[in-house]
């Protein structure tokens, strides 16, 4: 950039966070000289940064100050340079509408609990009710998200179709499909009619503007209480203001009705945009997290540009790896024995798959709804790197001025006595103590099959403790996968704290370890008995 008298400035990239080495690097100055620009100040093991909102941030050493993209930007400034504020952050691809590479829906399959919908997704499969995959769960209830394809019998199109829990305390799960979703398969109970989570996943609907078909189910049994459940909906639609909507009636057990509505979802593509590039990098949303015995942390995902090939390196969270293995989201929990002989070799826009990583030995914090991201490695690393740059400045301490030592406020330019006129005979040079508070949280060990499980874990948890009254609960720990020796040890050291865990395996060596030190272990497969082992864990705490 030409600054006039014959002299260019020097363009620098600015990104949206910096290191404080690296920030020197960038602006060609020594790490030093950077520090006393941006107001930094040492002191112990601590570096304090005064911020332009005259907020004081604490980093733990020095090598883990991060400045953001603002405080270098007016450095670069004030050296003479021209800063060029830069984004890492990848953007999701939105397919054009000219584009022409036609994918499968996506149909998320919801309703109130027990309305029958796993039931109905068994018959569109062309499976026996009841002998699908909800059968594998304790408490013959669903528990968990499910991704499967369906093929239409009539024009052997492909469908993906997402099962989700009914009950109250897994609306996250509901939440992040309903984000997926090109269309809502709302189930009703020709019985029961319009319930609590039917008027929650229409709020959905409305919110996303995607379009609904009633599934008004039960009808062998329930015939003549149609007309009432078809009032319901009807009157529920007109307060929404619910535009796109169509009713089938059907009975999932017998499949009456099953060819009407695979017209109804046939109707409903062909109205909407269902295109995505495939010539692009591959991009997938992440419907769930889990542990497969031999394999590791696993994610499914639900491609949405692009196509997965094993091979290709990508981003998800704050790690990168390469694709290992995929396979089939309709197989892997059938057999561990045969999963290998149905690898996948591709998954295109709108198909399922589970991504089995060359290098993951943990959850990694991936939530369902996160995005994954192809690219290419040395790409892949840079913005992993950022991410954790990102995090690093998020959870870094915003101090109360009144907990730092007078010398590091002398320094910078504030006058003690002034700022604490009751203290005019004090010369603290430490920040004080706080003090110990002995009523404190409730520790807590929380395990769990797959991250969404845990996510809903975690929501239950604080509704109840919300309920039952009581201090807050501390999760010293809370991932995905079976009872190690590490948590027994956390929790021993921990006051012997509780371990819930739900639907995970709890080794027999552990569980012997735990009964010796007196560690109690709620292990469950039905989440509703873990809340109430919860509700008498809490109890006994708050007696002893």
């Amino acid at each position: 950039e030409y600054m006039g008298g014959g002299k260019m400035s020097r363009v620098v990239k600015i990104p949206p966070f910096l290191g404080a080495r690296d920030a020197a690097k960038l602006l060609k100055m020594d790490v030093t000289s950077v520090y006393r620009e941006l107001r930094v100040r040492r002191s112990r093991n601590t570096m304090y940064w005064l911020d332009d909102s005259d907020t004081f941030r604490a980093f733990k050493g020095t090598k883990s100050v991060i400045f953001p993209q603002t405080a270098i930007v007016e450095l670069a400034q004030r050296k003479g340079m021209s800063p060029q504020p830069i984004q890492l952050e990848p953007s999701e691809y939105e397919s054009a509408s000219e584009c022409s590479d036609r994918r499968q829906a996506v149909i998320g399959v919801m309703g109130h609990v027990d309305h029958g919908k796993t039931t109905l997704l068994d018959t569109l499969q062309r499976r026996t009710p009841g002998k699908g995959e909800v059968d594998r769960e304790f408490g013959k209830i669903t528990q968990k998200v499910r991704v499967t394809t369906v093929t239409d019998p009539i024009n052997n199109k492909q469908h993906t179709f997402v099962d989700t829990p009914g009950h109250t305390t897994f609306f996250r799960m509901r939440s992040h499909i309903s984000n997926i979703a090109d269309i809502l398969i709302v189930v009703v109970a020709a019985n029961e009619g319009l319930l609590a989570q039917t008027t929650e996943v229409l709020q959905y609907a409305v919110e996303q503007n995607l379009p609904v078909i009633f599934a008004i189910n039960k009808i062998d049994l329930y015939r003549e209480l149609v007309p009432v459940t078809l009032k319901q909906l009807e009157q529920q639609v007109r307060t929404l203001r619910l535009k796109k909507w169509s009713v089938e009636c059907l009975s999932g057990l017998t499949g009456e009705g099953i060819p009407s509505l695979f017209k109804a979802i046939d109707n409903v593509c062909a109205s909407l945009p269902l295109v995505a590039a495939r010539n692009v990098p591959a991009q997938g949303r992440v419907v769930e997290v889990q542990k497969l015995t031999g394999l590791g942390v696993t994610f499914t995902v639900i491609v949405t540009c692009g196509t997965l090939r094993p091979g290709q390196s990508f981003v998800l969270g704050d790690f990168t790896s390469r694709i290992r293995l995929l396979l089939p989201t309709d197989k892997y929990a059938l057999d561990p024995k045969i999963r290998h002989s149905h690898r996948l070799e591709f998954a295109e826009p709108g198909q399922s798959a589970i991504v089995v990583a060359s290098n993951v030995s943990n959850g990694s914090g991936i939530i369902p709804g996160e995005t994954l991201f192809e690219m290419p490695p040395k790409d892949a690393e840079s913005l992993v790197e950022y991410r954790k740059m990102v995090q690093q400045y998020e959870v870094s301490e915003v101090v109360d001025v009144s907990k730092i030592s007078w010398e590091v406020l002398r320094h910078f330019g504030k006058d003690p006595l002034k700022m604490f006129p009751e203290n005019k005979s004090q010369t603290q040079i430490d920040p004080p103590e706080e003090e110990y508070d002995e009523d404190g949280p409730i520790p807590i060990i929380l395990k769990a099959d797959s991250e969404g499980s845990l996510c809903t874990l975690l929501d239950a948890f604080e509704e109840l403790q919300a309920m039952i009254g009581g201090g807050e609960f501390d999760f010293i720990i809370e991932g995905v996968g079976e009872i190690t020796a590490t948590d027994l040890k956390t929790a021993v050291a921990a006051n012997k704290c509780g371990i819930f865990a739900f639907n995970v395996n709890v080794p027999a060596p552990v569980a012997a370890t735990a009964k010796q030190h007196g560690v109690k272990i709620y292990s469950r497969s039905v989440f509703f008995d873990l809340l109430k082992d919860l509700q008498v864990y809490v109890r006994s705490q708050k007696q002893s």
